[in-house]
């Protein structure tokens, strides 16, 4: 497990930015119309989780553009969107459903967290992570037994189940959220981006970090991305499944 570093003002940030790069082409072909329809069935998932009742709200941001189908989607699942946060750029808010439109503009932001299903113990790791001005949340987990639903690994690419960042890879309170949020996704028939996320999930992961810039390697895909500043390199490995023949074998089930 990765030690923690004791930040400080003086330590550089970079600004936030991702990069991706597939190892090869064979790989492009295959993953990249699959990692899009992942992009664009996971924020789904969380609208539609509030409309099936899974949990009350869902926080979400989008470009000021997506806006009017976002209303109009809302307005036919029977829920409500409330902005919270404008930039020039895009718009944050909360899908709740009608009966909660009320009280949602009455609570702070910790229950809030709570509406969404982050659990208390996730919801004050952030708190903790973020008083000290850490960005990353990945070397507080240990992963050699962690579970591919609560995997952050691939959160900087739209790949993941849980919406919030876990306090560690065996939090049994977001697993749970994952296999619902699972579930309210095969219910809608999304099949074939729900394949595509598990075995990405189950992909074996390597992380490094270095001087603010985090690294992750995949079979697959390799991320760069910005990460909290650090003097040394810092390893972490998850095993996720093993590969056979170049298939993943996948070792959970929901």
């Amino acid at each position: 497990m990765v030690q923690s570093v004791n930040m400080s003002n003086e330590k550089p940030i970079l600004p936030p930015f991702t990069r991706w790069q597939w190892a090869g082409k064979k790989e492009r072909e295959k993953w990249h119309p699959l990692l899009q329809q992942i992009k664009e069935t996971v924020p789904l998932l969380e609208r539609l989780s509030v409309a099936e009742g899974v949990r009350r709200a869902a926080v979400l941001r989008f470009p000021y553009n997506a806006l009017p189908p976002m209303t109009k989607w809302a307005q036919s699942a029977n829920v409500v969107f409330v902005p919270r946060h404008m930039t020039p750029f895009d718009i944050t808010g909360v899908f709740v459903r009608i009966e909660d439109y009320a009280e949602v503009a009455t609570i702070d932001e910790q229950e809030l967290r709570r509406w969404t299903g982050c659990p208390d113990c996730c919801s004050s790791t952030y708190d903790v992570r973020k008083e000290r001005g850490l960005l990353d949340f990945i070397p507080e987990q240990e992963m050699e037994r962690s579970s591919w639903l609560t995997n952050n690994f691939l959160h900087a690419v739209g790949v993941h189940l849980v919406p919030h960042y876990v306090c560690h890879a065996q939090c049994s309170k977001s697993e749970k959220l994952a296999k619902e949020l699972y579930d309210v996704g095969l219910k809608y028939g999304f099949e074939t981006p729900l394949k595509a996320l598990r075995e990405m999930l189950n992909w074996p992961v390597k992380w490094t970090r270095r001087f603010g810039i985090a690294e992750i390697t995949t079979p697959a895909l390799r991320i760069i991305t910005n990460t909290d500043w650090t003097p040394n390199l810092q390893e972490i490995q998850r095993p996720g499944s093993l590969i056979r023949n170049g298939i993943i074998q996948l070792n959970n089930v929901v």
